[in-house]
């Protein structure tokens, strides 16, 4: 154990590379901050697919509005004949 560093939550010693504590399973102090990091991501994640599915919807709601004129244009075609 070259590099050694202290539980914060039981003050045992164990190997820096470790990110959970053997003594009691409680994260390291870096672990927490890879945690955070992965909260963001996730967070943005979620923000990008949310963005996405509105785009989806726009797009959507302008066929269906091109598709409501098409019909309208054919029922008052039928209509006149």
């Amino acid at each position: 154990m070259e590099n050694t560093t202290i539980c914060h939550a039981c003050g045992r010693t164990m190997d820096g590379a470790f990110r959970y504590c053997p003594w009691c399973g409680k994260a390291s102090a870096d672990t927490g901050a890879v945690a955070e990091q992965m909260d963001r991501v996730f967070e943005r994640l979620a923000v990008m697919q949310r963005e996405d599915a509105y785009a989806r919807f726009d797009r959507m709601e302008l066929a269906l509005g091109c598709l409501e004129r098409e019909l309208s244009q054919m029922v008052a075609v039928t209509r006149s004949a």
